[in-house]
């Protein structure tokens, strides 16, 4: 279910009453989206990280003051009937349940059906709400207990782009983070259990967009790398000198030059990382075309300027180096398939599906 519908869906849940589970991959938001909902309704959100609980947590026998029998003292978090605070109603979350053990979830499952720990009754109008990884990624999570998932409704999330996109905006995350996820979509959650580091949603806020501004140019990419992984760093570096490029262009003049250079660098950069022989090519600067200044009109020129920049932002890399060193460096089909690592006719293929590309992408303006 995408995070909007989602966040509909629980406030309906919530004033019915019904006990919830949202499952999803790691990173995607789950406990960001329950809070949101809780601000939405206008109540108060209890939350407990379930993995770091014990049983202790719950509650504990007590000797009563006559010594004779005991009963539990509770923990300060319960949300009780009559506890001060409790009377509107709110959203009590177990983070991270599907972490957490048999024993625990037994406890959970006692308060999702009867609402009661260890005989207290849980105050009227609050909701149980839990949030858990799937066994499939690899994060820890536990068997769920089927008398527990029989007591709950549960709910797999997914991620969306445009759903993601307004809420970044609307959080302050750096509008380049939101425009890189734009253009490269596949990398707002790509999540592989076998890799160390992972693009998701947390990571793009926490770990770089956090950090732009505030850390060496630098130590970008090893920061960057550390929080989305090596490739998805790589690509957004590549994106984010292009977008710092543009400070430094006025207008006027030969823009499409100064265009078609940071193409070539960056599409040598992008050889570089990626070919193992590259003493095999020897690639070297090549001469630019000239470009004459126009009589456009501004408006035309800046609207001229924006399809290119688009144009560049979004042609794959393999397309752009292929482009680049057969009109750019004259290089023959055979070195670029050597920098591309790949036969002849695929080199030709991927530079014939670049060059359509550009064209289809490219309207004809006038004096073209």
């Amino acid at each position: 279910m995408r995070p909007i519908t989602l966040i509909d869906t629980l406030v309906a849940l919530y004033r019915l009453g019904r006990t919830v589970c949202i499952e999803g991959p790691p990173g995607g938001g789950k406990t960001t989206i329950v809070a949101e909902v809780a601000d939405t309704v206008g109540v108060p959100l209890i939350e407990q990280h379930m993995p770091t609980m014990l049983v202790e947590d719950f509650g504990i026998p007590y000797p009563d003051a006559d010594g004779v029998g005991f009963s539990y003292k509770l923990p300060d978090w319960y949300p009780y009937k009559g506890k001060p605070g409790t009377e509107d109603g709110g959203i009590l979350l177990f983070d991270d349940r599907n972490q957490a053990n048999a024993d625990l979830q037994k406890v959970l499952a006692n308060i999702c059906q009867a609402r009661t720990l260890h005989g207290v009754p849980l105050a009227d109008g609050w909701q149980v709400v839990s949030t858990g990884n799937r066994k499939q990624d690899r994060a820890g999570s536990n068997r769920v207990l089927s008398h527990l998932r029989n007591r709950e409704t549960v709910i797999e999330m997914e991620t969306h782009l445009d759903d993601w996109s307004k809420w970044a905006l609307d959080h302050g995350v750096d509008p380049v983070v939101v425009a890189f996820i734009r253009y490269r979509p596949n990398l707002l959650h790509d999540f592989d259990p076998q890799q160390d580091q992972n693009p998701t949603p947390r990571s793009w806020v926490e770990g770089v967009s956090a950090l732009l501004g505030h850390i060496p140019h630098e130590a970008e990419y090893e920061c960057f790398k550390g929080a989305v992984g090596e490739g998805a760093a790589a690509e957004f570096l590549g994106f984010l000198k292009v977008y710092r490029k543009l400070d430094s262009f006025r207008g006027g003049g030969p823009w499409q030059g100064w265009l078609l250079r940071i193409a070539h660098r960056e599409g040598l950069n992008w050889i570089r990382r990626n070919r193992r022989h590259l003493a095999q090519v020897e690639l070297t600067p090549a001469d630019y075309p000239a470009c004459e200044a126009t009589q456009e009109t501004d408006h035309l020129r800046q609207e001229r300027r924006r399809e290119l920049l688009g144009q560049l932002e979004r042609l794959h890399p393999r397309q752009q180096v292929a482009v680049t060193l057969r009109y750019l460096e004259h290089r023959p089909i055979r070195e670029i398939a050597a920098a591309l690592e790949c036969g002849e006719n695929v080199a030709r293929n991927i530079l014939f599906r670049g060059l359509q590309t550009m064209r289809r992408r490219m309207a004809p303006h006038p004096g073209d």
